[in-house]
């Protein structure tokens, strides 16, 4: 479990510190940059995540096919990552190109609306072939082949830093590009990455994608249509996902500027405990979508048991760091004076909450593996959008409750969440021949 977690893991904190590095280098030009990579950013999550979500159920899918020693149906799944992802990655470039139109009508102040249309216009350049990337990625990692996807994530972020160095600032002789050029560098890199993942495809494959397909065959219908009922739910469930965060930020921004300021400890700490989860949800997915496909319900059982203890171990062991150096966390975000307190108080408020939260990513990993991706997307989406978020609004402002209502509202969702899932995935272990994605695969 870990030898599959460890370089998912790893392939996150170098996404993240992407994300930082873009922040901070673009930040440098001024606060009107710093403001619009920052929106551009959340613009880039909202149009890209229902296309991010449909793709990378390719880990599910390849998992139970490499399980059931379908060789063949590996291969066709590689062909329509690379169909599906070209497609996706267009629309989403036509998409990304109005959002000019789209900020207008957000009433976005112009200068920054400008920049943000130009981070998020020319990384859309990169689209296509980030998404292909994204589903031959998952495809390796549901046969457990994650080193490859793991460096190849690792190396083109290292690239994309050092042409942002020369394309935002204008070094060795490139023109001074800023924002523009922080844009221009993901989609080179995108590029790249695509291009080196598919030589190896093409010349190095794992041995289950042996022999190589022709790229050009057209994806069997009925193979896509399954492929689009597992996927497009949790597509659904990463948007849900992706616009609550946006719908919880604006609840705290008419808290108060103070509470806006506050939140971002908590929730920059917490990234720590997201990564780490969510690299252990995709080795689940593997592990109990290998065994699934296998036909063995035992190792079902062993795999999500696994992964669930694991979890628990690393959120405890973070639980116990957080609080002991709750101060000294917060006094590295250089806050007010006044505001330390009540932000350490957030930690520890953090903290219940992010027990539940890992272990829900979790075992949403585990439903991954069995195909079961349209029950817990409903239940999310009841949940944080028929609780979560009211309850937050009502705690936090009517109620008086502040910040600590608002994350109180959703420590109890996200709990219920948990329940309902493990819930769910107990039905389910022990009822082998409704596992919606081994059904699916057997018509």
């Amino acid at each position: 479990m870990l030898a599959l977690a460890a370089p998912v893991i790893l392939a996150n904190i170098s996404n993240n510190l992407l994300a930082l590095a873009d922040t901070l280098m673009v930040g440098s030009l001024g606060t009107v940059e710093l403001a619009a990579v920052g929106y551009g950013m959340l613009l880039v999550f909202l149009i890209y995540g229902l296309p991010i979500g449909l793709i990378s159920i390719g880990n599910a899918f390849a998992a139970q096919f490499f399980g059931a020693g379908r060789g063949a149906d590996c291969r066709r799944l590689v062909r329509l990552a690379l169909w599906l992802g070209l497609a996706a990655g267009l629309a989403v470039a036509a998409l990304s190109w109005a959002s000019d139109g789209m900020m207008a009508l957000l009433g976005i102040e112009p200068e920054i609306r400008r920049q943000a249309f130009l981070y998020v216009s020319r990384r859309a350049l990169g689209a296509p072939f980030l998404f292909v990337v994204v589903g031959w990625a998952n495809i390796l990692n549901g046969l457990g082949h994650v080193r490859t996807p793991m460096v190849l994530t690792v190396l083109a972020n290292a690239m994309n830093i050092g042409l942002n160095y020369l394309l935002i600032f204008g070094h060795a002789g490139f023109p001074a590009m800023g924002i523009e050029g922080a844009a221009l560098a993901t989609a080179a890199a995108n590029l790249v990455s695509f291009l080196v993942f598919a030589a190896i495809l093409r010349w190095r494959p794992p041995a289950v994608l042996r022999p190589v397909a022709g790229a050009g065959e057209r994806p069997d219908r009925a193979f896509t249509r399954e492929f689009f009922r597992v996927g497009l739910p949790n597509g659904v469930y990463v948007l849900l996902d992706i616009g609550g965060l946006f719908a919880f930020s604006t609840i705290v921004e008419w808290i108060g500027v103070t509470a806006l300021a506050i939140n971002q400890v908590p929730v920059r700490v917490m990234a720590l405990s997201y990564v780490i989860n969510l690299g252990l949800s995709i080795a689940a997915t593997t592990l109990v979508g290998q065994a699934a496909g296998a036909g063995r319900p035992a190792a079902v059982s062993r795999s999500a048991r696994l992964a669930l203890q694991l979890s628990a171990a690393v959120l405890v062991a973070l639980s116990l760091a957080y609080l002991l150096a709750r101060e000294p966390i917060v006094r590295a975000f250089s806050l007010e004076a006044e505001l330390v307190a009540p932000a350490a108080a957030m930690v520890s408020l953090m903290v219940v909450f992010h027990f539940f939260d890992g272990l829900t990513i979790v075992m949403y990993g585990c439903l991954k593996g069995l195909g079961d991706t349209r029950f817990p997307t409903l239940v999310y989406m009841a949940g944080q959008w028929l609780l979560a978020l009211p309850l937050a609004w009502a705690l936090a402002l009517p109620a008086g409750l502040g910040l600590p209502g608002a994350w109180a509202a959703l420590i109890l969702e996200m709990a219920a969440t948990g329940l309902v899932f493990w819930l769910r995935f107990r039905h389910l272990e022990r009822r082998p021949g409704t596992w919606p994605l081994s059904a699916g695969a057997a018509r």
